[in-house]
């Protein structure tokens, strides 16, 4: 159960933006806002994420080394050259494997394939596999998600007389590669855009490169997708850009047409392909299974099993790569526990560098990984097997492993990775020296404190349903990159809640705000038993939103990441009924008890309050002032004019008391109209400037007519001082409006108008309360 210390904070984000999307492409305000979370400020930016295809990937040509890896396969094609693909051990690395072999099938080669095993050989391109098929008459190889570094092996092979093309993504370090051709998009001076793709990224640009060049089948690309999104979803590279239409389209020709080994696979898992799944689905059921061979021994058989085209030999490897997975979970969990005994004893230590001569060398990295989650430091886990100690590490926020490590060479025989996770080699011998050099590389580089979980923006209840459940999957797949929006709710009332689940450690709960109820889980909360709520108590809860599916029945939930208590500060001094459904019983039933100063926008929503509420204050844009004491001041309409509510909030003299937000995203619509409409856009310019050309003294009344448009005095006259500015009675269309004060003006008026509404209906109680009082200014004061 969370605290009351809440630190989660809301994203800053521009509400010019978020409105835009929201007007263009019909977004609701909730997606339109994580959408420029993501950084889609343009309505075209955000609908190529939405719904970009193959198509948008870029020129695979464009790829440094394509043009030379395609001219060298297609003459193996030609001559029916023995080509042997070499890949890695790990998911990313069979997908890739796989996924070649089917293709040059396809072309009518007859490829040969090796993997190596991680505990004999070890990650990366081995001369003496090169050696062997040299000897067995070989002439061209095909590196897959590795070889990038291997110089020593690439001189071999240029001995051997063999030709080599390597593609590979991970870190391209300096040295002289002897190979026909290199691809990798992070070498010196590659054009391709997209720096993150997985292995089998990379090897799906060399087949859309092939496909272009050579014409295999028709759908040829169409039918590896599959592979492409399993093994990028593997590799936990960051799923934006191409990587996410990859993974998208590709989870969708997984469930449409899966190969029998997957479709064997997800039945053993309990995973259904007969719908939709999603990037977290494969990640749990498919991707631990397929990589659970080549932790364990050699991932022979689940390459066997992406390329088999028979169900009875998928459905016997299938058994196999399960149990194979359950003996990696008990590996995993026998090590997790010896670890963390051990990492009890080192509590001060910066970063952890722990090992045991009992470790799999396979398992080292998923525990490391669950430890430095655990314990938010970066944690090094080392095997002691076949006289080496060799390890695997995990990083947390606010540390790069792999500079550490690099800061680390001295103590270390090898090393490689990335910011987030790599691999080491340690002399046995040095493994107390390398502790120590570990922790001195950490101190003092990493973030003395780890920074507030940030969720997309406040959302009120009553705003919520299953079309936007709906709405929002569109974001998918989630990821790395691309985690699941989440969303705040303040001022939430408790109506029931229960401890549920076969150790009662999950909380069932019943909430309302204002007239809307809606039903939550917190996995997790129970804390023993201790972990429910009193009704009628008053939460802020972090969520993330759910469609629950019992009997065929479809309905609204919210899946609970965290939650608090709100103090009596903080219930005393904001009471939050954003977005209620029935303002007006709500604010008849507050009035009745006290006196009451309430704000409205429009002199007409003051007058229909005041006849039904004699006996309090109407206040129509603040005025009048407070005159005497108040039990309340209700915001009965979301305030669109800045000045008018401070200087409301100054006038109270003795002390603000409790302040009552009544109202919600339905307002937006109506102050956009009335702010407005007093600020021409350019659109109106032009057309106004047209209207003058025919008859510069039209009247008003005239100029209303033709426009065809809501239109102010106001508006109008800054329209036509727009064009005084910009060309005289020349009346220029708007595409000079760059050069009118006056425009620019209005347009940084209008912009700050929708900024105070966002902030006044997105902001938390507690930071409303805290602008309020004047003991914290809006965000773009303090940014």
């Amino acid at each position: 159960m969370g605290s009351n210390n809440w630190r989660w904070i809301t994203a800053d984000l521009d509400p010019d933006k978020v409105h835009k999307l929201t007007a263009v492409l019909g977004l609701h305000r909730l997606t339109a806002s994580r959408l420029v979370e993501l950084g889609y400020h343009t309505p075209e930016a955000a609908a190529l994420f939405l719904h970009g295809t193959t198509g948008h990937l870029a020129d695979p040509f464009s790829m440094s080394g394509i043009p030379e890896a395609v001219d060298r396969l297609a003459a193996a094609a030609c001559r029916g050259e023995t080509v042997l693909v070499y890949g890695d051990y790990d998911a990313d690395g069979i997908t890739a494997t796989a996924l070649l072999v089917q293709v040059l099938r396809s072309l009518g080669l007859d490829p040969v394939y090796r993997l190596p095993s991680r505990l004999e050989e070890g990650y990366g391109l081995h001369a003496g596999i090169l050696e062997e098929f040299a000897q067995a008459g070989g002439s061209l190889v095909v590196t897959v998600d590795c070889g990038s570094n291997d110089f020593a092996a690439m001189a071999r092979a240029r001995e051997l007389g063999l030709d080599l093309i390597v593609t590979d993504h991970h870190q391209v370090l300096p040295g002289k590669r002897e190979a026909a051709a290199f691809v990798n998009p992070r070498q010196p001076g590659c054009a391709y855009p997209d720096k993150e793709l997985a292995g089998v990224g990379v090897a799906y640009t060399l087949v859309r490169a092939l496909a272009e060049r050579l014409n295999p089948a028709p759908d040829i690309c169409g039918d590896c997708l599959d592979l492409v999104a399993l093994g990028t979803v593997a590799d936990v590279v960051p799923l934006s850009g191409e990587n996410r239409i990859l993974v998208r389209h590709g989870l969708h020709r997984l469930a449409g047409r899966p190969r029998p080994g997957l479709l064997a696979l997800a039945n053993r898992s309990g995973l259904d392909l007969s719908a939709a799944i999603t990037a977290r689905q494969a990640s749990f059921a498919l991707v631990p299974r397929l990589n659970a061979p080549g932790r364990l021994g050699h991932a022979g058989p689940a390459l066997e099993l992406l390329l088999t085209g028979c169900p009875l030999e998928a459905d016997r490897l299938a058994a196999e790569l399960d149990s194979a997975n359950r003996r990696r979970q008990q590996a995993e969990t026998a090590i997790l526990e010896t670890a963390r005994e051990m990492a009890a004893g080192r509590s001060h230590d910066p970063g952890l560098v722990l090992w045991h001569e009992d470790w799999h060398p396979g398992v080292v990295g998923i525990v490391a990984g669950r430890l430095a989650e655990e314990l938010a430091r970066p944690v090094v886990l080392v095997s002691l097997y076949g006289g080496e100690a060799r390890g695997s590490g995990r990083s947390v926020d606010g540390y790069d492993l792999l500079s550490c490590l690099d800061r680390c060479a001295p103590w270390l025989l090898r090393f490689g990775g990335h910011r987030e996770a790599a691999g080491v080699t340690v002399d046995p011998s040095r493994l107390e020296e390398f502790r120590e050099a570990f922790c001195q590389s950490l101190a003092g580089t990493g973030e003395t404190t780890r920074k507030p979980p940030v969720a997309t923006a406040c959302a009120q209840l009553e705003e919520l349903s299953l079309d936007l459940v709906q709405e929002i999957r569109q974001l998918e797949p989630f990821g790395p990159g691309n985690p699941e929006p989440v969303f705040l709710a303040t001022g939430v009332e408790v109506i029931s809640s229960r401890l549920v689940g076969n150790l009662g450690n999950h909380l069932r709960l019943l909430l309302r705000q204002g007239s809307r109820e809606a039903s939550a889980i917190y996995f997790g909360a129970g804390d023993n038993g201790k972990g429910t709520l009193s009704p009628g108590e008053v939460v802020g809860c972090a969520f993330i939103l759910r469609e629950n599916v019992w009997k065929e029945r479809s309905s609204l939930s919210l899946q609970i990441r965290d939650l608090h208590r709100l103090n009596e500060g903080e219930q005393a001094g904001v009471i939050d009924r954003r977005g209620l459904g029935n303002r007006d019983g709500y604010l008849m039933r507050l009035a009745a008890g006290k006196r009451v100063l309430v704000w409205t926008n429009t002199r007409a929503a003051a007058a229909a309050l005041s006849s039904r509420l004699p006996g309090a204050t109407i206040s129509h844009l603040g005025r009048p002032g407070p005159s005497g004491d108040y039990g309340a001041l209700v915001f009965y309409q979301l305030p669109y004019h800045r000045g008018a509510v401070e200087n409301l909030l100054a006038s109270f003299r003795t002390g603000l008391p409790p302040v009552h937000l009544l109202y919600g995203p339905d307002d937006l619509e109506l102050n956009e109209k009335i702010f407005a409409a007093g600020i021409p856009d350019g659109d109106l310019v032009a057309r106004l400037a047209a209207c003058l050309r025919e008859c510069p003294q039209a009247s008003p009344d005239y100029l209303q007519s033709r426009l065809a448009v809501p239109l102010t005095g106001k508006a109008l006259e800054r329209a036509r001082q727009i064009l005084r500015e910009l060309d005289g009675n020349g009346y220029p269309v708007a595409s000079g409006l760059a050069g009118s004060r006056t425009f620019g003006e209005g347009q940084k008026l209008l912009s700050g108008f929708r900024w105070y509404q966002h902030f006044l209906l997105t902001a938390s109680a507690v930071e409303l309360w805290g602008y309020f009082q004047k003991q914290a200014s809006p965000p773009e004061e303090t940014a």
